[in-house]
């Protein structure tokens, strides 16, 4: 999971990177809910943000294949990825 700081920072360094935004979706998922999601792509290297609130709780996570895995890890979001 990410902080509010690093989702913002993630898409900022996307963008600047030139990650293609691919698709960017949102509304309202559950009855009291909602979430936003983006999916950028540098050739073979896929990445989904999500922005979700349900009952008040923020969350935002990110989802990588494995050749995006990589280069977010040396980038310095391995702790997104820690459970």
């Amino acid at each position: 999971m990410l902080s509010a700081q690093d989702y913002a920072q993630l898409n900022q360094l996307l963008a600047d990177e030139g990650w293609q935004r691919t698709r960017f979706e949102g509304g309202q998922n559950h009855l009291m809910g909602w979430s936003v999601m983006s999916t950028w792509q540098q050739d073979k290297f896929l990445i989904t943000l999500t922005h979700s609130e349900r009952y008040n709780e923020v969350r935002y996570e990110v989802e990588a294949n494995p050749l995006a895995y990589q280069w977010l890890i040396q980038q310095g979001y391995a702790h997104a990825f820690d459970d």
